[in-house]
């Protein structure tokens, strides 16, 4: 795990999806937190009172279940439904944070398009969430405007600076919202 896992594992954040099928998430936070301290969903069961990670496109420790072609894409809805319901239900109840990802998946475009197409027919139009990005995107700030909130954490041109300065930020959240630093 990278700094970054570790800063954002001691945010004890109860709820968290994620697209890579790696496990560096789960590791950080059984680092911080003991072991089996987080329950890995779907392949483990959600346990009251016990944080969980979501694996949206499958776990390193089940192979078949990983989505990597353009095949797995497609097929996704049929084979997965239940896991995106569940991000459409973090969509539709809470503000979600997202933090290193592109908003380029085609499924999490369909679901978030979904949770905004009920919100609107509803006349309930809402911010479903911030999307923290290395660097400014004005593009897709103004393609997900009132949808979703950017928020870039550099001014940096170099990916490299960048990346640091995100790891910067969750330092100085973590530093505002926790008491402890169990990544220590």
């Amino acid at each position: 795990p990278t700094l970054s896992h570790c800063l954002l594992a001691s945010l004890r954040v109860t709820k968290v999806v994620t697209t890579n099928y790696d496990s560096l998430y789960e590791r950080a936070f059984e680092s911080a937190h003991g072991e089996n301290s987080v329950a890995v969903l779907p392949r483990e069961e959600a346990r009251a009172g016990v944080p969980w990670v979501l694996k949206l496109h499958g776990d390193v420790a089940d192979s078949a279940s990983i989505v990597l072609s353009r095949r797995d894409f497609v097929r996704y809805d049929a084979e997965r439904r239940p896991l995106g319901s569940i991000v459409q239900s973090l969509m539709a109840t809470g503000h979600l944070i997202v933090v290193g990802a592109s908003m380029t998946d085609d499924n999490v475009l369909r679901l978030a398009h979904e949770v905004l197409a009920l919100d609107a027919r509803n006349k309930r139009p809402r911010i479903l969430g911030t999307v923290i990005t290395l660097q400014r995107d004005e593009i897709r700030t103004a393609l997900w405007k009132n949808d979703f909130d950017y928020v870039a954490v550099s001014d940096s041109f170099d990916q490299r600076v960048a990346a640091r300065d995100l790891e910067i930020f969750l330092d100085k959240l973590a530093t505002l919202t926790s008491v402890d630093a169990p990544y220590l």
